[in-house]
């Protein structure tokens, strides 16, 4: 509260219940007598130095409240004055001993302390853990304010007298630290102040710990809100030398490159380093290699338009003329075309502005050439960015139209924004981004009717501050506009007009950055616009500059507004680091309110760094103390960032100069904190960062389920789930050793492996759309594709692939249930002679899926036959008919069947044809198998060079086999197997299949649709017998079965024909299954077929025969997995089914089949038959069709009352 005079204040008191701890801060105006309040406590008070008029007197007080009806007054004994107070109330205080310590009566500063020292606080120690350290400033003059960095509890004034006061929770025990508070006007020699540091305990059990900031990530560059003596302007003329001299052109930048050109020689030389460089007398302006003579140029080349040129002469030059001109693509276009007057560069001489049209430059001074304002808005038309030998910019040159009869010779020559021309600030009374903090003006003297250069004045950063080299932080300011019109005099970007910020050092090195213009995306008429510009960026973007700048010792505005004269207001300049964010309670987390309050202005802030949801600076959750965040709905943007150095973009965007990625939100939170940001959406227009550190801790609670991440560069940890998320035009993602399920990815930059993972990443139940790739390249890179899990991935034909595979290790890998939608066609291989038709230049492939205007790579893959395409080259195909297609070099080539590339029959070479949208892309050199299960669908394959890809789609088919009563039945014998309808079944022995034999090998081409590992059972048609046998794989190419490994063993006594008894043996756990074949290896010829494992040391078999004695006799060995008899070649019979087993306990047998073999719905016979146990059942047989979804049935056994 504030007051007029009076003996006495009353100030409401926040409301408040019993219990509650309340403290008042008061000052008033220049009383010498001590202030009294009856019932509380005077925590401490005193009077500043000075006179009595300019002094002020300050106190605290404070009580645990009795009721929620306390009152409090303060008085003086005597004296009328004005007043300021500030009254607050804490709740979960000490009940007993609230103050934990402090300064009592506090300390007086007698003076100011100086033009940019500010008043500071002093320090206390905290005794006990958890403290409210409050920070005080009473000032006999203006408003202290505690910026930046901790929470501002308030900042205001009476115009006499003022008040600061700030917070900041601390949660460990010792030194609170210093506080500095600024003052509107530190020159003046009246101001002087008392000071009160005090920290609140809290109770055993604390009730609530506000949000808060680490206090060192920030500092006051400068306020920025004096009056003319504490921001200096000084006029630049020949009574200020060393501004003259030093100073002149605003923005000096050396130039990309720099040409002497002869004319009569038509030769160019390049004379870069010496236009640049700070080396005397180094320079001739035009080629002394010949006499200058006319036509003779020097030109300049910078990536962005310049509207002045600077330099300093040693020599001066005699007679001449010389024209301006500026490279419209290849046609120079003098400026006399664009204005009025022939001349139309002006010259500063002194005090002067002068026309200037030879060669006549003043020694030892910096002579500046610039456009006029008319000249310079007419030229923005015609200057274009050009190449000129060999070199890519925009181009300026000074050509001699009258050779000078003496060759001027300079140190340097380099383009500027402008001659810099300066008036004095003054102050404009409370204006600030708080109400009570004045901002300073700065009216040029010159503007658009004669200088188009910029005018600003600047700040010699003072004592402690300068020379200041923020590195690591933000440089952060504020400005408005006085008037609509000052908004409009501005000027837009693209007359290389605009408000305008630059930094020196010592040396007069100057770094000039736009920050505002006239209809700039990023420029309000009627707001507070806020500057950021990134000290340190790796990529600068001031307009103009100097890259050899290492400190900041002088700061200020400058304004380029050609169309007239403008008045902008700028207050503070304060260097940010990345804040860390704490505090909440498990209770009562940081919701979302407090966290934008937080970062709002004159919270902790003198900017407002949060303001409608946009957000200028990275912050941190977590990593200082502890943290309980629970953000919900929380909409969330971060800047475009600054378009500069290109003033011609389409979009001007002037106040963000920050690195990509700079910006964003980083996750530190400890073990113990909780950090939920749920349903919420966080974007920008420009790439920022959403990055876990190092030290995040998978012990904290994290939660971000259903927020959408836009536009950000992703760095993931794995400390969480990250469940039900959106990642949309996110530049990257690393997701390093992280799971994410049930989440969206889409919008994907078109370049390579924008997803980083490794063979810890899980990527699960997710949707995936990758069509922003750029057709041949891809979405991620990984060694093994099994990261990838129920995923749903969308692509096109003519973008790139989802997932490129880059090793063998691991084959075959188990793909689980992901599909994949709208992706190119699959390789195919096709024969160099017989699927070429080299008359009409096509390809021939039944089915090949292509439309037209796809691009593919085509692959040799070793052969040498060159049938007219150029091997591991990209074309674009016309879709001719759906079995023929035709190649081109374009995709525009192939919509118009032109240019289409003569094909040659010849050879008998298989050759392939690759989608470059292709699903997934095998690089690995090598062969793969991928295997396809639990629902998931067959993805095209592109194959790189030396690489071939089996894809087994492997649906799951499975029967239930219950009783009458709909009880499972154990035990029962399951036999899937295709049926006539289906594909082949029955193949015949090859010749060479011998008892013993560890494989079986037939006569016909192997079903690819075959399981991987199953049963053989053979026919042997001389004895009409069966035997059955195992394989652990097959091969294609050699018609080959191998059997799994040999199981061997020695009889024990005991055993008969159908018993065979070993003492050593462990037939349930060794790979033995009911149906094996056994070989009785010492009675040569005997086999049988394993009836039933008894124990670990007994089978039952059917009747041994073949043999001699067929008996299990003591110390005959035995064999199993090896052909027990020699087979016939096309007279034995084999029989594989799809399945052979037995079901569970819950009456279920389960098995895959690879449908992507034949792609077409199998039928199959499927015979049920139960022998086992007490209860009998008739055996049933039935049929079904395995799909692309697979085969699911059940079937009920009826049981057999007879054999019962």
């Amino acid at each position: 509260m504030e007051t007029v005079a009076t003996l006495s204040i009353d100030p409401p008191l926040p409301e408040h219940v019993s219990g509650d701890f309340l403290l008042v801060f008061a000052v008033c105006d220049g009383v010498a007598n001590a202030l009294s309040a009856t019932g509380w406590t005077i925590g401490g008070q005193s009077v500043s130095g000075g006179t009595t008029t300019s002094a002020c007197r300050a106190g605290w007080f404070y009580k645990i409240a009795a009721s929620a009806a306390e009152t409090i007054t303060i008085a003086t004994t005597t004296t009328t004055t004005t007043w300021v107070a500030t009254m607050i109330n804490i709740e979960g205080a000490h009940a007993s001993t609230p103050i934990d310590v402090s300064n009592g009566n506090g300390i007086t500063i007698g003076a100011n302390p100086g033009t940019a020292t500010p008043f500071q606080a002093a320090s206390v120690d905290v005794v006990n853990a958890n403290a409210l350290v409050f920070w005080t400033m009473f000032n006999s003059l203006s408003t202290p304010s505690p910026f930046p960095g901790i929470r501002t509890i308030s900042a205001h004034d009476t115009g006499a007298i003022g008040l600061g006061i700030g917070m900041l929770p601390q949660v460990a025990t010792g030194a609170s630290g210093t506080w500095d508070f600024y003052t509107e006007d530190h020159a003046s020699t009246v101001q002087n102040s008392v000071s009160f540091t005090v920290a609140i305990r809290d109770a055993a059990t604390p009730v609530y710990l506000p949000a808060y900031l680490d206090k060192t990530h920030s500092a006051m560059l400068s306020p920025f809100r004096g009056i003319t003596a504490s921001v200096r302007g000084e006029v630049n003329n020949a009574t200020n030398t060393t501004l003259y001299t030093n100073m002149p052109a605003m923005g000096l930048k050396q130039s990309t490159k720099v040409f002497h050109y002869d004319d009569s020689l038509t030769t160019f030389y390049d004379v870069t380093t010496a236009a640049n460089n700070a080396a005397t007398a180094d320079l001739t302006l035009f080629d002394s290699t010949n006499t200058t003579a006319v036509n003779d140029y020097i030109a300049f080349c910078m990536n962005t338009p310049f509207p002045s040129i600077s330099l300093l002469c040693s020599t001066t030059g005699v007679g001449g003329v010389f024209v301006v001109e500026v490279l419209n693509g290849s046609t120079w276009t003098s400026l006399d075309t664009v204005s009025t007057s022939l001349i139309c560069w002006k010259y500063w001489v002194t005090t002067t502005l002068t026309n200037k049209i030879d060669h006549s430059y003043v020694v030892g001074t910096v002579t500046s050439l610039y456009l006029t304002p008319a000249a310079h808005r007419k030229i923005i038309g015609l200057w274009k960015s050009s190449t000129l030998n060999s070199v890519t910019g925009y181009w300026m040159r000074i050509r001699s139209t009258t050779a000078p009869t003496t060759n001027p010779i300079l140190s340097w020559i380099m383009p500027s924004e402008g001659i810099g021309t300066y008036d004095a600030a003054a102050a404009l009374a409370d204006s600030g981004g708080n109400p009570f903090h004045n901002s300073y003006s700065s009216t040029p003297a010159i503007h658009s009717a004669t200088v188009s250069g910029p005018a600003g004045t600047f700040r010699t950063l003072g004592t402690g501050i300068a020379p200041y080299t923020p590195t690591g932080k933000l440089i952060i300011g504020t400005y408005t506009f006085g008037t609509a019109r000052d908004y409009v005099d501005t000027g837009t970007r693209s007359e290389l007009a605009g408000i305008a910020f630059y930094l020196t050092d010592a040396s007069y090195r100057q770094r000039f950055y736009y920050v505002g213009a006239y209809q700039a995306s990023d420029t309000y008429q009627n707001e507070r616009n806020v500057f950021v510009l990134q000290w340190d960026a790796a990529t600068q973007t001031y307009s103009m500059g100097n890259t050899a700048l290492t400190e900041i010792s002088r700061a200020g505005p400058a304004q380029n507004q050609i169309r007239g004269v403008g008045a902008d207001y700028f207050n503070q300049l304060v260097a940010y680091g990345v804040p860390k964010l704490s505090g909440g309670t498990s209770g009562t987390p940081i919701t979302n309110a407090e966290f934008l309050n937080t970062f709002k202005v004159d919270y902790y802030y003198p900017i407002p760094l949060i303001r409608t949801g946009v957000c200028v600076l990275p912050i941190q959750f977590g990593g200082d103390g502890a943290l309980f965040l629970s953000l919900d709905a929380l909409l969330l943007t971060f800047p475009r960032l600054t378009t500069e150095p290109n003033a011609f973009a389409s979009e001007a965007y002037c106040t963000m100069h920050v690195d990509a990625d700079y910006l964003g939100l980083i996750f530190d939170a400890r073990a113990g904190d909780v950090c939920k940001i749920i349903n919420s959406v966080i974007s920008s227009d420009s790439s920022w960062r959403f990055e876990f550190t190092a030290t995040a801790s998978a012990s904290a609670t994290w939660d971000f389920s259903g927020t959408s991440v836009i536009n950000a560069k992703v760095t993931l940890k794995n400390v969480t789930t990250f469940n039900l998320m959106t990642f949309s035009s996110c530049k990257s993602i690393d997701a390093t050793g992280s799971t994410i399920t049930n989440s969206t990815i889409k919008v994907v930059p078109a370049e390579n492996d924008t997803l980083t993972t490794n063979s810890s990443t899980v990527i699960s139940g997710s949707t995936i759309n990758v069509t922003g790739v750029t057709a041949g390249n891809r979405w991620a890179s990984v060694a093994s594709p099994v990261i990838f899990a129920s995923n749903t991935f969308t692509g096109s034909s003519t973008t790139g692939h989802a997932i490129r595979i880059t090793s063998t290790t691991g084959s075959p890998f188990a793909f689980t249930g992901n599909t994949f939608t709208s992706f190119g066609p699959t390789v195919f291989g096709f024969h160099t002679t017989n699927d070429v038709n080299a008359t009409t230049d096509v390809v021939t492939k039944t089915g090949h899926g292509y439309t037209t205007g796809d691009p593919i790579i085509y692959m040799k893959q070793g052969g040498a036959v060159n049938m007219g395409l150029t091997d591991a080259t990209t074309y674009y195909v016309r879709n001719v008919t759906s079995s023929t297609i035709s190649f081109h070099p374009t995709a525009l080539d192939a919509t118009n069947n032109t240019n289409i590339t003569p094909l040659t029959s010849t050879g008998s070479e298989t050759h392939y044809i690759n989608s470059l949208g292709a699903a997934i892309f095998n690089d690995s050199a090598g062969a793969i198998t991928i295997n396809i299960t639990s629902g998931g669908n067959t993805p095209s394959i592109r194959n790189g060079a030396g690489s071939s890809t089996n894809v087994i789609l492997s649906v799951t088919v499975a029967l239930t086999v219950v009783d009458e009563s709909t009880n499972p039945i154990q035990a029962v014998q399951v036999y899937f197997q295709k049926s006539a309808a289906g594909k082949s079944w029955n193949y015949s022995s090859d010749a060479g299949n011998s008892a013993g034999d560890a494989d079986f090998i037939v006569n016909e081409v192997i079903d690819a649709d075959l399981p991987q590992v199953g049963w053989l059972h053979v026919w042997d048609a001389s004895s009409n017998t069966k035997q059955e046998y195992r394989y652990a794989s097959w091969a294609s190419a050699t018609k080959t079965f191998t059997l799994n490994a040999e199981v061997t063993g020695t009889a024990d006594a005991g055993g008969n024909t159908t018993t065979l008894i070993d003492s050593a043996g462990n037939f349930t756990t060794v790979n033995i299954q009911e149906g094996d074949t056994i070989r009785n290896t010492t009675d040569t010829g005997a086999w049988a077929v394993v009836d039933e494992i008894v124990s670990a040391t007994e089978l039952t078999t059917s009747a041994l025969q073949g043999g001699a004695t067929n008996t299990w006799a003591t110390g005959n060995t035995y064999s199993f997995h090896r052909l027990a008899i020699a087979y016939t070649d096309n007279n034995d019979l084999v029989d594989i089914p799809i399945s052979n087993g037995q079901t569970n306990a819950s009456g279920v047998i389960s098995t895959t089949y690879n449908y992507s073999a034949y792609g077409v719905n199998l039928p199959v016979a499927i015979r049920v038959r139960s022998n086992t146990g007490a209860t009998k059942y008739i055996p049933l047989t039935t049929s079904g069709t395995i799909t692309a979804s697979g085969y699911s049935g059940t079937v009920v056994l009826t049981v057999d009352t007879v054999a019962a």
